[in-house]
């Protein structure tokens, strides 16, 4: 599985990594018509130069009912169909998770996602925020309506808040 910062992704995995997106997600309209932060760093595995998975991690400041907490945000988990049900995409989701614990001021991991996946993630360990998730999209704030998952790795005011902001883009 390779580690690469997006500013050092090559164009020809940037456009692989689009259309994976695309393709995984072309049934939901939610995470079609939303605006995505673009991940800081990705976690790609491929087997020669087919791309099999990738996982991109957004670092992020939010704020949990007024108190800022810093977040790994996991941005397009994706495995390509011929690669699932061989566990890949929870080996990607635990890289991304290894790299946020190595960072001490990472208080979880968090990720928005569509209802439907949503027992994919608690199968894995995450657990679903209750609070309102408000992120910025064309024309400002607005309030989050897929669902918000959150993997804890310190306590934090998130553990128990009832407002989130995310302060710029969903990732």
């Amino acid at each position: 599985m390779e580690r690469i910062p997006d500013r050092l992704l090559c164009a020809p995995d940037a456009h692989r990594l689009e259309h994976m997106s695309a393709a995984a997600f072309a049934d939901s309209e939610l995470i079609r018509t939303t605006s995505w932060a673009r991940p800081d760093l990705w976690f790609i595995d491929r087997q020669g130069e087919l791309l099999c998975g990738c996982v991109g991690v957004v670092w992020r400041r939010i704020v949990a009912d007024g108190t800022p907490v810093r977040v790994g945000g996991v941005a397009s988990l994706v495995v390509a169909p011929e690669a699932r049900g061989a566990g890949l995409g929870a080996r990607l989701l635990g890289r991304a998770l290894e790299e946020m614990r190595a960072m001490p001021a990472i208080a979880a991991g968090m990720l928005l996602c569509d209802h439907a996946l949503v027992p994919f993630y608690v199968r894995l360990g995450w657990r679903r925020v209750t609070a309102s998730v408000r992120c910025m999209q064309r024309g400002g704030e607005v309030d989050w309506t897929g669902a918000a998952m959150c993997h804890t790795l310190v306590a934090s005011a998130l553990d128990s808040a009832r407002t989130v902001r995310l302060n710029g883009l969903p990732w």
